[in-house]
């Protein structure tokens, strides 16, 4: 043959390189108010993973002109203030009931799922080995399949959820109570994980069950 080489050995070779390329775990980790997740996806981010956070795609999105729109439409004009969006009020009429909740859900959850899918996409052309999605509401949304090989929940006591998040975030535990009233329960999420991380010890504690975790989805990956 010629110094180029067996033209099947070279396309092998090429596919090799692309396999390689694209083969990417994407992780989606969940959890509910004060459960520690967030400190989780920080350690995966620290031993190579990316990681993005599905909240501050959200953030992005409600901005869209679109997705504004269709949010008037849903909650009333006055949730805009001189054409910028008042969150605030948003979340209050939002977060009334369950049924309202959805309804700020299905509007903007389906732009997230593009936005999240692009990012997903980029990383993999990047050649990123590991991609981590932080989602407090992954679970709520339906269809985290067509996002996430795994699905990790972060989950701990309700007392212990409790003090933490009156404690990082300067609220009662009435409040905390709210907001949990409005999340998939605990048990619920733990049936539907892949993976379970108990947060009830110490910070060190945490990270032994996730550098355990960890390991083994990077052993996944090899496979």
């Amino acid at each position: 043959m010629g110094r180029g080489g067996h033209p099947g050995r070279i396309a092998a070779a090429a596919s090799r390189q692309d396999q390689a390329r694209t083969r990417m775990t994407t992780i989606g980790v969940t959890g509910g108010i004060g459960s520690g997740k967030s400190t989780v996806c920080r350690m995966f981010e620290g031993w190579g993973a990316d990681r993005i956070d599905a909240d501050q795609v959200g953030h992005e999105s409600v901005e869209d002109p679109e997705v504004q729109e269709r949010l008037v439409d849903a909650f009333g004009a006055d949730i805009l203030v001189d054409g910028v969006l008042n969150r605030r009020e948003l979340g209050k009429r939002a977060f009334v009931s369950d049924k309202m909740r959805r309804q700020l859900t299905d509007v903007v959850w389906p732009d997230v799922g593009r936005r999240l899918s692009r990012r997903v996409a980029s990383a993999r052309e990047r050649g990123v080995e590991t991609f981590v999605i932080e989602a407090s509401v992954l679970l709520e949304r339906g269809d985290p399949e067509c996002l996430y090989d795994v699905i990790v929940v972060v989950t701990a006591p309700d007392d212990i959820r409790i003090a933490r998040t009156m404690d990082r975030l300067g609220v009662s535990e009435a409040e905390v109570r709210a907001r949990m009233q409005h999340q998939v329960p605990e048990d619920e999420k733990i049936k539907r994980a892949d993976h379970v991380v108990v947060n009830d010890g110490t910070v060190d504690d945490l990270e032994a069950q996730a550098r355990v975790l960890w390991e083994e989805l990077k052993e996944m990956e090899k496979e």
